[in-house]
Protein backbone atom coordinates (compact mmCIF):
# COMPACT_ATOMS: atom_id res chain seq x y z
CA UNK A 1 0.00 0.00 0.00
CA UNK A 2 1.15 3.75 -0.04
CA UNK A 3 1.15 5.87 2.45
CA UNK A 4 -1.18 8.90 1.49
CA UNK A 5 -2.09 11.91 3.16
CA UNK A 6 -5.67 12.10 4.68
CA UNK A 7 -7.44 15.04 3.59
CA UNK A 8 -10.39 16.76 5.92
CA UNK A 9 -12.99 15.23 3.97
CA UNK A 10 -11.77 11.55 4.92
CA UNK A 11 -11.53 8.79 7.60
CA UNK A 12 -8.96 6.17 8.01
CA UNK A 13 -11.17 4.20 7.64
CA UNK A 14 -12.65 5.55 3.93
CA UNK A 15 -9.17 5.93 2.93
CA UNK A 16 -7.89 2.30 3.77
CA UNK A 17 -11.37 1.30 2.07
CA UNK A 18 -10.40 3.29 -0.98
CA UNK A 19 -6.47 1.41 -1.67
CA UNK A 20 -7.88 -1.45 -0.58
CA UNK A 21 -9.89 -1.15 -3.75
CA UNK A 22 -7.08 0.09 -5.81
CA UNK A 23 -4.98 -2.64 -5.11
CA UNK A 24 -7.77 -5.70 -5.67
CA UNK A 25 -8.29 -3.94 -9.28
CA UNK A 26 -4.05 -4.11 -10.14
CA UNK A 27 -4.16 -7.84 -8.37
CA UNK A 28 -6.43 -9.44 -10.45
CA UNK A 29 -6.70 -12.05 -7.88
CA UNK A 30 -8.88 -12.12 -4.41
CA UNK A 31 -6.69 -11.08 -1.55
CA UNK A 32 -6.25 -11.31 1.94
CA UNK A 33 -6.04 -7.82 3.92
CA UNK A 34 -5.51 -7.49 7.85
CA UNK A 35 -6.23 -4.78 9.68
CA UNK A 36 -5.11 -3.71 13.24
CA UNK A 37 -8.34 -2.84 15.56
CA UNK A 38 -8.66 0.52 13.86
CA UNK A 39 -10.72 -0.88 11.31
CA UNK A 40 -12.33 -2.89 13.13
CA UNK A 41 -15.22 -1.49 13.41
CA UNK A 42 -19.12 -1.30 11.48
CA UNK A 43 -18.11 1.67 9.26
CA UNK A 44 -14.95 -0.20 7.75
CA UNK A 45 -16.47 -3.17 7.32
CA UNK A 46 -19.84 -1.11 5.69
CA UNK A 47 -16.94 0.89 3.30
CA UNK A 48 -15.78 -2.48 2.10
CA UNK A 49 -18.56 -4.53 1.37
CA UNK A 50 -18.95 -4.57 -2.58
CA UNK A 51 -14.64 -4.37 -2.43
CA UNK A 52 -13.75 -7.96 -3.64
CA UNK A 53 -11.21 -9.31 -0.63
CA UNK A 54 -11.29 -11.37 2.08
CA UNK A 55 -10.55 -8.92 5.30
CA UNK A 56 -8.71 -9.93 8.89
CA UNK A 57 -9.49 -7.33 11.32
CA UNK A 58 -8.24 -7.36 15.04
CA UNK A 59 -10.79 -6.07 17.39
CA UNK A 60 -10.80 -4.41 20.53
CA UNK A 61 -11.45 -6.59 23.64
CA UNK A 62 -14.35 -4.03 25.05
CA UNK A 63 -16.23 -4.33 21.56
CA UNK A 64 -19.91 -6.19 21.42
CA UNK A 65 -21.18 -7.74 18.36
CA UNK A 66 -24.42 -9.37 17.92
CA UNK A 67 -25.57 -12.79 16.37
CA UNK A 68 -28.09 -14.08 13.74
CA UNK A 69 -31.86 -12.93 15.08
CA UNK A 70 -34.51 -15.82 15.29
CA UNK A 71 -36.88 -16.70 12.83
CA UNK A 72 -39.77 -13.61 12.61
CA UNK A 73 -42.48 -14.51 14.20
CA UNK A 74 -44.57 -12.67 11.93
CA UNK A 75 -45.57 -9.52 14.21
CA UNK A 76 -44.30 -5.96 13.60
CA UNK A 77 -40.72 -5.87 11.33
CA UNK A 78 -38.06 -8.82 11.63
CA UNK A 79 -35.36 -8.43 13.86
CA UNK A 80 -32.10 -7.54 12.74
CA UNK A 81 -29.89 -8.36 15.61
CA UNK A 82 -29.61 -11.27 17.98
CA UNK A 83 -27.72 -12.38 21.31
CA UNK A 84 -25.01 -9.71 22.26
CA UNK A 85 -21.24 -10.97 22.21
CA UNK A 86 -19.52 -8.99 24.68
CA UNK A 87 -15.74 -9.85 23.89
CA UNK A 88 -14.67 -8.96 27.18
CA UNK A 89 -17.42 -10.72 29.41
CA UNK A 90 -17.25 -14.56 28.81
CA UNK A 91 -21.03 -15.44 30.39
CA UNK A 92 -22.14 -13.70 26.76
CA UNK A 93 -20.18 -16.44 24.99
CA UNK A 94 -22.79 -19.42 23.29
CA UNK A 95 -21.03 -22.34 22.54
CA UNK A 96 -18.08 -22.14 20.30
CA UNK A 97 -18.68 -22.96 16.76
CA UNK A 98 -14.82 -24.35 16.74
CA UNK A 99 -12.00 -24.73 19.14
CA UNK A 100 -8.59 -25.70 18.31
CA UNK A 101 -5.26 -26.21 21.04
CA UNK A 102 -1.58 -26.02 19.22
CA UNK A 103 1.97 -26.74 21.26
CA UNK A 104 3.60 -23.40 19.17
CA UNK A 105 7.47 -23.80 19.80
CA UNK A 106 8.16 -19.85 19.84
CA UNK A 107 5.14 -18.79 21.72
CA UNK A 108 4.11 -21.97 23.57
CA UNK A 109 0.06 -23.88 24.07
CA UNK A 110 -2.10 -21.65 21.94
CA UNK A 111 -5.92 -21.84 22.12
CA UNK A 112 -8.09 -20.96 19.39
CA UNK A 113 -11.75 -19.99 19.64
CA UNK A 114 -14.40 -19.69 16.94
CA UNK A 115 -17.54 -17.91 16.74
CA UNK A 116 -19.98 -17.79 13.32
CA UNK A 117 -23.07 -15.65 12.34
CA UNK A 118 -21.83 -12.21 13.90
CA UNK A 119 -22.24 -8.88 12.87
CA UNK A 120 -21.38 -5.38 14.05
CA UNK A 121 -24.97 -3.49 15.41
CA UNK A 122 -24.39 -1.32 12.43
CA UNK A 123 -23.71 -3.70 9.82
CA UNK A 124 -26.20 -6.03 10.04
CA UNK A 125 -25.80 -7.69 6.84
CA UNK A 126 -22.51 -8.45 6.66
CA UNK A 127 -21.76 -11.61 9.01
CA UNK A 128 -18.68 -12.32 10.67
CA UNK A 129 -16.22 -15.03 12.09
CA UNK A 130 -15.08 -14.28 15.51
CA UNK A 131 -12.08 -15.60 16.79
CA UNK A 132 -10.20 -15.49 19.59
CA UNK A 133 -6.52 -16.65 20.15
CA UNK A 134 -4.97 -16.92 23.70
CA UNK A 135 -1.45 -18.26 24.76
CA UNK A 136 -2.82 -20.88 27.95
CA UNK A 137 1.02 -21.93 28.88
CA UNK A 138 3.31 -19.51 27.26
CA UNK A 139 7.10 -20.46 26.44
CA UNK A 140 9.53 -18.61 29.17
CA UNK A 141 8.79 -17.63 32.82
CA UNK A 142 7.95 -13.90 32.56
CA UNK A 143 6.36 -13.57 29.19
CA UNK A 144 2.17 -12.60 29.15
CA UNK A 145 0.32 -12.22 26.30
CA UNK A 146 -3.32 -10.61 25.92
CA UNK A 147 -5.62 -12.16 24.10
CA UNK A 148 -6.63 -11.80 20.86
CA UNK A 149 -9.63 -11.03 19.10
CA UNK A 150 -10.28 -11.18 15.51
CA UNK A 151 -13.14 -10.88 13.02
CA UNK A 152 -13.11 -12.80 9.59
CA UNK A 153 -14.89 -11.57 6.72
CA UNK A 154 -14.71 -12.97 3.26
CA UNK A 155 -15.34 -16.53 1.04
CA UNK A 156 -13.12 -19.25 2.24
CA UNK A 157 -11.73 -18.54 5.75
CA UNK A 158 -8.48 -20.37 6.46
CA UNK A 159 -8.19 -23.29 8.55
CA UNK A 160 -7.47 -22.40 12.59
CA UNK A 161 -3.90 -23.73 12.67
CA UNK A 162 -3.16 -21.18 10.01
CA UNK A 163 -4.70 -18.02 11.33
Amino acid sequence: MKHERITSFETPASKAAFQLKQITRELGKRPLAAYDRGYGNAKFVQATEKIDADLLLRLASNRCVWGTPSAYKGRGAPCKHGHKFKLNDPETWTEATETLEVEDPKVGRVKVMRWSGFHFLQSPNRAMEIIRVEVIKPVGRNRKFQTLWLAWLGQTMPALEDI
